[in-house]
């Protein structure tokens, strides 16, 4: 009988890390060759933080029988309205335009492109 329950969880454990994996092979491939070419840092952002308060919706619907899943699910389709309204207005290139101005305080923003490589910015400073 242990022996039984013993390969039953072992069986569990291993799908977990077969599905972890497989998560993160799709996560590295969905963010390099999709997410950092078409969108900028901001809504990449926003859109993960969706995804893990999406996943925590996930969680506490599954788990709990009480009303409180049913308050955070509301919640969850409130940000996720917010989300797309400003998404409509365009305001996620402003908040960008914003962010990047204040970590490159001094300098002057010439030209801002996302790569497989990272964020290239060339800047401008005392004619330099």
């Amino acid at each position: 009988m242990y022996q039984t329950k013993s390969s039953e969880n072992a069986r569990n454990i291993g799908m977990a890390y077969c599905l972890e994996s497989s998560g993160s092979l799709l996560g590295g491939v969905l963010l390099s060759f999709i997410l950092i070419r078409f969108l900028n840092s901001v809504t990449i952002s926003v859109i993960l933080g969706l995804l893990n308060i999406l996943s925590a919706a996930y969680l506490q619907l599954k788990t709990r029988r009480d009303k409180s899943g049913i308050m955070f699910a509301a919640a969850f389709l409130a940000i996720v309205i917010a989300v797309v309204v400003l998404w409509f207005f365009s305001a996620w290139d402003d908040l960008d335009d914003y962010s990047r101005s204040r970590q490159w305080q001094g300098y002057q923003i010439l030209e801002a492109r996302n790569s497989i490589y990272g964020n290239i910015m060339v800047t401008k400073r005392d004619g330099q």
